[in-house]
């Protein structure tokens, strides 16, 4: 297990594997190796994913999302290397 710390305080606990490919914010995710983060609006959610525009990719995307953001609301989308890419 690893933890995460920022100021002194836990960000977030988990496997490496766990902490890389879900992580539990922004600081994590730039923390815990290369990652692009696109800004995206939330369009809706669905269980634990949303449906999100990416204007910076002029589509929608559906995509795991921690922590719960709101419809309409701002959102970052978040690509590692070596994911599958997005689909034309």
């Amino acid at each position: 297990r690893v933890a995460v710390m920022r100021d002194g305080r836990v960000v977030q606990i988990g496997t490496a594997a766990e902490l890389y490919g879900r992580p539990a914010d922004v600081f994590v995710a730039a923390f815990i190796g290369e990652s692009n983060l696109l800004p995206v609006k939330v369009t809706a959610i669905l269980g634990h994913t949303v449906e999100a525009e990416v204007p910076a990719l002029a589509r929608r995307v559906t995509a795991a999302a921690l922590p719960r953001p709101t419809v309409g609301g701002p959102a970052k989308l978040l690509i590692r290397p070596g994911h599958p890419g997005l689909e034309p």
